[in-house]
């Protein structure tokens, strides 16, 4: 009983944080996608010829660096400062998730609790499995085709072969089956 009860605390801290963390994420997802929406327009103007662009493995860094240059050259200090408060305090807090999951992760199988393992790692991947989804459709179209949804495609396989249904939130499965259809569109 006091295993379960440090499970189920460990398991409502890391949706807490969770929680935090998706606001702070919608935030620089919101952010990331108002400037790139608008550097991206600014720049299709000037492009001669359409490529399909590829899946670049890097381009959270691609994006960032192109952000940054953009407010350097435009002198936009105040704003750089803020954005890189900003990205401090997103990857703390995420730091800091990912640290609580691990750690109620050793516990369990410490304790010999895999299925609660297995519980809790399922439910870490239906909550990422949507965040994508939703940051996903957030981006403009030429920044949606250079995500590798590779990872996605290995989610829906684990997921065909062991379901996993939330019985206390069925939003989140229609959620998950609603993350899958990006990879019908593509």
């Amino acid at each position: 009983m006091k295993e379960r009860n440090n499970f189920e605390l460990m398991n409502r801290k890391w949706n807490q944080m969770k929680i935090s963390r998706a606001f702070v994420l919608a935030t620089v997802a919101l952010a990331a996608g108002f400037f790139a929406a608008r550097w991206c327009t600014a720049q299709s103007s000037n492009l001669a010829s359409v490529e399909t662009p590829k899946p670049d493995s890097y381009i959270v860094s691609h994006q960032l660096e192109s952000f940054i240059s953009y407010l350097q050259a435009n002198k936009q200090t105040e704003v750089l400062r803020r954005f890189n408060n900003l990205m401090a305090a997103n990857s703390a807090s995420q730091n800091i998730s990912d640290l609580m999951g691990t750690l109620a992760v050793l516990e369990n199988l410490r304790e010999g609790h895999t299925n609660q393992v297995y519980e809790l790692l399922e439910g870490r991947m239906d909550n990422d499995i949507t965040d994508f989804a939703s940051s996903y459709r957030q981006l403009p179209p030429p920044l949606q085709a250079q995500i590798n949804l590779m990872a996605l495609e290995y989610a829906k396989d684990y997921r065909g072969k062991y379901p996993h249904i939330h019985p206390d939130d069925p939003n989140m499965d229609k959620g998950v089956a609603n993350a899958f259809k990006i990879l019908g569109d593509k």
